[in-house]
């Protein structure tokens, strides 16, 4: 796959900071410092010591319509042995020609929050370091497509993604869209798990859309979904559960 509050709909710029070392979170304090800001770009230099990637231990197991069933855990079958995978990252893909809206929202905590520890010499106060960020965009159907949502290994677990999400929703409510479209893949059990437990339906599946790259030739795209109209949300879950 290709990710709160917002005060408003007003575009807040960032400084743009040089990342000249990798770091990790050593205690909690960051948390209530962390922010979620609509920006105008990330680039590859703001996100260069994170860590988007994550570990392959299982896959979603088939038939696949049981993810659409809300109260079943999603089965899973093991992969031996783990592997890592990594979706990168390209400027190129906050570039969507021709979509009636987006949003680029970075998930953002102070400089000496997320340092190595060392002593703060005044040179990095007010300045803020990009720890995960998402970008959606209106698509050609009238909903949001969410490209992407991405968070640094060490703040996963922490109820920071379901800020970036949220977020986004916010942002696709105030647009008056009225729904948001989010792929994931079948090796990727930890980003279905997370959308299902923000409430979005499963929409279906393709398992040959990857075919032709050998790299992700055995992946599935999995389709899920979050209705933002109430008066179709109920229709769009029934017809999910029967597909």
């Amino acid at each position: 796959m290709r990710t709160l509050q917002i005060a408003n709909k007003t575009l807040r710029r960032l400084r743009h900071w040089s990342v000249t070392h990798s770091f990790r979170i050593y205690n909690s304090t960051y948390v209530n410092a962390m922010e979620v800001t609509r920006v105008p770009r990330i680039t590859q230099a703001d996100v260069a010591a994170c860590d988007f990637s994550f570990t392959i231990s299982e896959v979603v197991a088939k038939p696949y319509h049981h993810l659409a069933l809300e109260d079943q855990p999603i089965a899973t079958s093991p992969v031996v042995p783990p592997r890592n995978k990594s979706y990168g990252f390209s400027e190129d893909d906050f570039d969507e020609p021709g979509c009636a809206a987006s949003v680029i929202l970075a998930l953002t905590a102070p400089e000496h929050d997320v340092g190595g520890g060392g002593d703060d010499d005044g040179a990095n106060k007010g300045r803020r370091r990009i720890l995960g960020y998402a970008f959606a965009f209106q698509d050609w159907n009238g909903m949001a497509t969410l490209n992407t949502i991405a968070l640094d290994a060490s703040l996963r677990g922490k109820g920071q993604g379901k800020r970036l999400f949220d977020a986004v929703v916010q942002w696709a409510s105030e647009e008056g869209i009225k729904g948001i479209r989010v792929e994931s893949q079948s090796n990727n059990v930890p980003a279905c798990r997370f959308y299902k437990k923000q409430g979005l339906s499963f929409g279906g599946y393709d398992e040959f859309v990857y075919r032709a790259i050998d790299e992700h030739k055995t992946e599935t795209a999995l389709y899920w979904y979050y209705m933002l109209d109430d008066g179709d949300d109920e229709a769009g879950r029934s017809d999910a559960k029967q597909a």
